[in-house]
């Protein structure tokens, strides 16, 4: 789950030169909060209030319906932006028959997520719950649909905060995004992408994925808890001869990040140009200094990439010593499916 890339300073020096500014801004008004949260997902619920108590104000979001309402199998194409966003999106519409561009964020651990402005915008009850990473709370959103298939009561968090360009204090744009994560991929037996076509499938519960040939690879799939506490999707796959744990996020536009301390393992075996120095943007963690290499030919799993960005990232929090992560990008001519069901990430090359 990450915002852009590597820093330019071409883009920062324009946006000074026409006024400009892009950052994070929190709504003040349109968002109609409850100071006071009882969750209990367990039970199917969470319950809200205003700051005294009272019962006229209450609110309970109900998660005890949350199901997914679909046929076997529902493929539809990319979102029209996905390309020039770089992100896997498809097209969501809610309650109140508005659609929006809706990522597919691996990265993200939760069911859905949006951001205040989708609140404001779709008029969605809201609890506020917690200032850090990110101030976020949860929101009642009666039901999200994607074509033949619908996700209904799905547990939902929003994001207090928002990004916008602004001129002279003035919004030039609003960010308006909305995630679908992995508590909620995980709910299909398989997903599907394939990114040659800018086609994705998904296979309900019970349907199993099979493979219409046998030139697939298969890489074993896990879901744990990462160093910050956070449900990750992790693919067991060799980059450059390293038998690796690297985290699989369908949101993060790049293609690979490392750790400092796995690229000076790895480096010997990398044909790559001399490096640059840059920063990344996370939603999670901010700014983070970073190091941008071009490289030549790189040998990940069954797979020879060449001409590719790698990231490195310092070691050490948020980012442990030997942190590996492919962003979709790094997959963008193949067609990939996670089993969920068989714990396998399937990959054909096109």
């Amino acid at each position: 789950m990450k915002r852009g890339g590597c820093g330019s300073l071409f883009q920062s020096v324009l946006f000074l030169i026409i006024g400009c500014t892009f950052e994070p801004v929190r709504m003040s008004h349109g968002v109609e909060h409850f100071e006071y949260c009882m969750i209990d997902l367990d039970a199917g619920f969470v319950r809200t209030m205003a700051r005294d108590g009272g019962t006229d104000s209450s609110v309970i979001i109900r998660y005890d319906d949350f199901r997914i309402d679909m046929p076997p199998k529902v493929r539809m194409n990319y979102n029209g932006l996905s390309d020039i966003l770089q992100n896997v999106g498809i097209t969501g519409k809610f309650p109140r028959g508005t659609s929006y561009f809706v990522r597919i964020d691996s990265g993200f651990p939760w069911f859905v997520g949006v951001t205040d402005t989708i609140v404001a915008d779709q008029k969605l009850a809201g609890c506020f719950v917690s200032e850090s990473p990110i101030p976020m709370g949860v929101c009642d959103l009666k039901s999200l649909s994607f074509g033949e298939m619908t996700v209904v009561t799905p547990p939902c968090l929003y994001f207090h905060q928002h990004w916008e360009i602004q001129m002279l204090g003035l919004p030039l744009w609003k960010e308006r995004a909305v995630l679908i994560g992995l508590n909620l991929m995980e709910q299909f037996s398989y997903i599907l992408f394939d990114n040659n076509q800018k086609q994705i499938e998904f296979g309900r519960k019970d349907i199993p994925f099979e493979p219409d040939t046998d030139r697939w690879f298969t890489y074993p799939i896990s879901l744990v808890i990462d160093p910050q506490g956070q449900r990750r999707l992790q693919v067991d796959i060799p980059i450059a001869g390293e038998n690796l744990h690297a985290w699989f996020d369908t949101g993060n536009p790049g293609e690979l990040e490392v750790s400092s301390l796995l690229w000076q393992k790895i480096a010997s075996r990398v044909q790559a140009d001399s490096p640059k120095k840059g920063t990344i943007q996370y939603w999670q963690f901010g700014t983070v200094e970073c190091e941008k290499i071009p490289v030549r030919y790189l040998q990940v799993g069954d797979l020879e990439r060449k001409n590719i960005e790698l990231i490195v990232l310092p070691d050490g929090k948020p980012f442990y010593e030997e942190y590996a992560a492919i962003g979709m990008s790094f997959f963008k001519n193949d067609v990939i499916v996670l089993d969920f069901n068989r714990r396998l990430l399937w990959l054909k090359q096109r």
